[in-house]
């Protein structure tokens, strides 16, 4: 465009010095045509008639190289901002303005074309806001509703401006787990189940997932939170067996690993495309195998279990996928008939993330108790080794003096040096035993010989500060499913946390009761303290991640939590129960392993 100008300036340049040119030496030829000596009247006359010639020639090509094309331009800037862009036709000449005209043109049809792309953007949107097949709200940091979509509307009503958990909800407070305000805080992305009641006063089960909105700074300016109603879901899941169409509707749409399996002969009938994917398999591979062949040898006895008891939940098992990748998945199994078969519709969900971070958090706990505890270990070990010190010191002193040692008394002296080295070797092979880091395997338990051997580890501790351990362990106490190593390590947390809460009481009144009992259906284990108790209103806090009553520098928040998810693991409750003054009670039921369960 800088050049069209250039270019056109020369033109008028040279315009205006012929006409001019011209002008002044047609004068000069008419006076000497006349031959004359013209009047100073008649010069003035001829140049003003020069003049005006010259002028009007001038004029003229302003009018139509000049006027006309910028005319153009200014008509075709003018369309670009209307609503319909029509630009003026092209003119007869090929000056440079009309170039300049044609490239503003040319330049209106690109904006024209870029804001109907992006009017037709917007629409699509609003559309497939307005049309998705959910709840779609957005909502500020104060959880107050900004904008949503007509299926939330229709269930739940307007209400832009209220708070999310007071429109759908049915509460006065924010969600205990709301994910739209951990995307506020951490921009992820989140996901859960939650129940929502609608404007007619129905209940309705939805799958939430919350995204962030950002600004042009990357701010988390709103969140985006998407519900499915899975109500329908639900309902099918539980009328499977009876239902094909339900079936298939679940099968085709299911998010997890689903299997069809014989119930006779394990056989995998059907998997769907999830569980292709999982497994490394296409369709005709798993169709050749059955559901075991997918487990390793070790834990297809626990398969085996599951399916003769009739339970309808795994919560943790191996698997391999092709190739012999091992893998950790629940499971949940239904029993229905496909293709008029007695099958079992077995749905898995891949949680080795999952384990493999407990167990990273759960021995970074343990190794963190073990250092915590090395002056009562020391002191423990300290004794046998005392023991020993005297004996050889004993004997190296009867040599040096060249004194006999009667028979008895090294008969005495060495059984007593052996007992003491055995001693100190249970010792240190429980430390090694506790600080190894184990894998998933769970086995028939004794529950007390568990506790027995956590105080191994912390019972002299507690007896150099002072604190007197009760025992009150049932002896004909059944066994449970789970792992020694494991427990103790629940059983150790209990211990240090009693300590802690006895440390600063007064007195030599410092009491831990350890008791286990069979309440049936329930083996139950119990740790009472008598230490300052817990506020209450803070109790439903303790088995949270990182949650501490300790002053800093003396717990990480971790050991309740890590203890709650092993006692949940194995299919146990964990509970608390305190008085402030009065002291803290931790309750533990676990189901009990029927003998013939027991290989």
């Amino acid at each position: 465009m800088k050049t069209v100008f250039h270019r056109l300036s020369w033109k008028l340049g040279i315009a205006a010095a012929v006409i001019f040119f011209f002008a002044f030496f047609g004068f000069a030829a008419f006076l000497i045509g006349q031959d004359i000596k013209p009047g100073i009247h008649q010069i003035v006359a001829l140049a003003a008639f020069f003049f005006l010639a010259a002028l009007g020639t001038f004029l003229i090509f302003i009018v139509y190289f000049i006027d006309r094309p910028v005319k153009k331009v200014l008509l075709t800037t003018k369309a670009i901002d209307s609503d319909s862009f029509h630009p003026p036709g092209k003119l007869s000449s090929s000056s440079e303005i009309d170039e300049l005209a044609a490239a503003i043109e040319e330049m209106g049809r690109k904006n024209r074309a870029i804001t109907t792309a992006l009017k037709k953007s917007q629409q699509e949107y609003q559309m497939l806001f307005e049309s998705v097949p959910c709840y779609i709200s957005v909502q500020d940091r104060d959880f107050r509703l900004l904008r949503v979509n007509r299926d939330f509307r229709r269930d739940f009503g307007e209400k832009l401006g209220d708070h999310c958990y007071s429109v759908y909800k049915g509460r006065q407070d924010k969600c205990p787990n709301c994910k739209v305000e951990k995307t506020f805080q951490t921009g992820l992305i989140y996901s859960g189940e939650e129940t929502v009641t609608n404007k007619q006063g129905e209940t309705a089960d939805i799958l939430v997932y919350t995204t962030p909105i950002f600004n042009e700074d990357q701010e988390i300016v709103s969140v985006m939170e998407m519900s499915v109603n899975i109500t329908i879901l639900k309902a099918l899941e539980e009328e499977l067996s009876k239902s094909e169409e339900a079936y298939r509707l679940l099968f085709n749409n299911d998010p997890n690993p689903i299997f069809v399996v014989e119930q006779a002969t394990f056989k995998i009938l059907d998997g769907n495309i999830r569980a292709l994917d999982l497994y490394h398999y296409n369709r005709t591979e798993l169709i050749e195998k059955t559901f075991f062949d997918l487990v390793p040898e070790d834990s297809r006895k626990d398969l085996e279990d599951f399916f003769q008891t009739g339970q309808s939940f795994l919560e943790r098992i191996k698997q391999v996928s092709k190739g012999g990748r091992p893998f950790f998945i629940s499971l949940r199994a239904s029993q229905g008939t496909y293709l008029d078969r007695p099958v079992y519709i077995i749905t898995a969900n891949d949680i080795t993330e999952k384990i493999r971070t407990e167990q990273q958090l759960a021995q970074a706990s343990k190794m963190a108790t073990l250092g915590e505890l090395s002056a009562g270990v020391a002191h423990e070990l300290n004794q046998p080794l005392t023991v020993i010190k005297t004996g050889s010191n004993f004997i190296l002193r009867k040599v040096g003096n060249r004194q006999a040692i009667a028979e008895d008394d090294l008969v005495t002296l060495a059984r007593e040096m052996d007992a003491q080295v055995d001693r100190a070797s249970r010792i240190i092979n429980h430390l090694r035993e506790f600080g190894r880091k184990t894998e998933i395997h769970m086995t028939a338990v004794q529950v007390n010989e568990a506790i027995t051997g956590m105080l191994t580890v912390i019972g002299k501790q507690l007896e150099l500060r002072g604190i007197k351990v009760e025992l009150d362990l049932d002896p004909q106490l059944p066994r449970i499913l789970g792992d020694k190593n494991r427990l103790e390590q629940v059983f150790l947390n209990l211990a240090m946390n009693a300590r802690d809460a006895l440390e600063d009481k007064e007195g030599n009144g410092k009491n831990i009761l350890i008791r286990s009992c069979f309440n049936d259906p329930w083996v139950t284990i119990e740790f009472r303290d008598n230490g300052g108790g817990i506020e209450p209103e803070i109790q439903e806090k303790v088995f949270e991640p990182f949650f501490t009553t300790k002053g800093v520098g003396r717990g990480t928040g971790l050991g309740l939590s890590i203890s709650y998810g092993i006692v949940r693991d194995y299919r146990g409750q964990i509970t608390v129960a305190s008085k402030k003054g009065k002291g803290t009670t931790f309750s533990l039921l676990f189901p009990p392993l029927e003998e013939k369960d027991v290989t």
